[in-house]
């Protein structure tokens, strides 16, 4: 069955579906938008959206949007949602706690009338205190040694991948206290699929 997601050429919210499904082996085409094109391109898309927002997945005849709808939808079909409800429990807490992490990074990115300086402030903020908090809440849940949040191989460590690998480049000092959870980073990224799309990857500017 053939399996697209249509984003722009970037990571953004598209890249977290895109690492389940490398992780999982499921082919898929790839189509990223360049970025001089994204006001044409979403404009001629955006009738037919549920939302009218990317990132779009297609397989055969489901569409869905939204980046963690999709991302459960693969998780649930790749069985990396947990092996127990208590488990699944877990990993929605972990995967809305990384929601959280994302969503505080820059609450005011879309503002257009909230001056730079204000939300530059609140990016600083976020690096300075809020990350390395946050970061120290999920070394606490590999704090008994194990290597996957949920003690097994989940969806919820493929996000925490995609979430704190990018800070890394260029925020390092924000885990200085949380070794487990780089630890964790670096895991990921060795899963033989994933280390294999992120091998071919293409470099983007965001």
């Amino acid at each position: 069955m053939a399996v697209k997601v249509t984003y722009g050429n970037g990571k953004g919210l598209a890249e977290f579906p895109r690492l389940i499904l490398a992780e999982l082996g499921i082919a898929f085409e790839d189509v990223r938008w360049p970025d001089e094109d994204w006001d044409t391109e979403i404009a001629k898309l955006k009738p037919t959206l549920p939302f009218g927002q990317v990132p779009l997945y297609e397989e055969g005849g489901l569409t869905l949007v939204q980046s963690m709808a999709i991302a459960r939808h693969l998780a649930r079909k790749g069985n990396l949602y947990g092996s127990s409800l208590e488990k699944q429990a877990l990993v929605d807490m972990y995967l809305d706690g990384l929601t959280d992490i994302r969503t505080k990074r820059d609450p005011l990115r879309y503002f257009d009338d909230v001056p730079d300086s204000i939300k530059d402030a609140q990016v600083t903020k976020f690096y300075a205190t809020t990350l390395p908090q946050w970061a120290g809440y999920f070394e606490n849940f590999l704090a008994d040694g194990r290597e996957y949040l949920a003690g097994e191989f989940t969806v919820a460590d493929i996000y925490a991948y995609r979430i704190f690998s990018d800070a890394l480049d260029g925020h390092a000092e924000c885990f200085a206290a949380t070794p487990k959870v780089l630890a964790l980073v670096a895991r990921v990224a060795a899963r033989p699929n994933i280390a294999a799309y992120l091998a071919k990857r293409p470099v983007t500017a965001w």
